[in-house]
């Protein structure tokens, strides 16, 4: 999916539109059997809590936040589900849709090295 240009687009104004284009995008590539091999479902539950996207084979959470939410929700990176969801064993990622939208290919190489335990626990 061709992202240039979408720079153009990003506004404080447009920031719910921005969040869905970003969840778009990252699904197409999530979604593409030659990349990721189908492993992520989206609008998932795990173990009662929802996540945006999910692969289970790699017991890895995918979250993504708008930019005003990006803030907020990085503080609560210790909120209770998240704190649950890392005792039970997965592995929980928090992306702006800011990064998806403006540098995805670092984004989809970050979430690659976490679903294969390549990488630290970093925060985006």
């Amino acid at each position: 999916m061709n992202v240039s240009g979408v720079s153009k687009t990003i506004s404080a104004g447009n920031v719910d539109m921005n969040r869905k284009l970003a969840m778009e995008i990252l699904w197409s590539y999530l979604n593409d059997a030659s990349r990721f091999r189908r492993a992520f479902k989206r609008d998932a539950m795990v173990n009662g809590f929802s996540a945006e996207f999910f692969a289970s084979d790699h017991r890895l959470v995918i979250q993504v936040a708008g930019e005003d939410e990006f803030d907020l929700l990085k503080i609560l990176m210790g909120s209770f589900s998240e704190m649950m969801l890392r005792r039970l064993g997965y592995k929980v990622r928090l992306v702006s849709s800011e990064d998806i939208l403006l540098r995805c290919e670092s984004v989809l190489m970050e979430i690659y090295e976490a679903m294969y335990d390549l990488q630290e626990t970093r925060s985006y």
